[in-house]
């Protein structure tokens, strides 16, 4: 269907699907997704998803103001990444 990505497997048995190449991203997820919408609170995610895609295809993640950007873009998605490894505060304080 994508024509892209993997299926992998956790330790814990839980199966997802992975896509690493932005290309593939750019050219098939987001379209795929555009032709069939998500009906969830995932929908929004998915929006902002797309923006950050669509900003680092642009190569905006190579100035700290594009950076900066796209983490407090990411501070939107999954209800704020409570358990997030990385708090946006530790990433800020090591952009120079």
């Amino acid at each position: 269907m994508l024509k892209c990505g993997y299926v992998r497997q956790r330790k814990n048995g839980i199966c997802y699907f992975e896509v690493v190449k932005l290309k593939d991203i750019i050219d098939r997820v987001i379209p795929f997704f555009r032709e069939f919408p998500l009906r969830s609170e995932k929908k929004i995610d998915f929006e902002i998803f797309s923006e950050i895609a669509e900003m680092i295809e642009k190569k905006q993640h190579l100035t700290k103001k594009g950076i900066k950007k796209i983490l407090k873009l990411r501070e939107l998605m999954n209800k704020g990444g409570k358990n997030r490894r990385l708090k946006i505060e530790d990433i800020f304080k090591n952009i120079k």
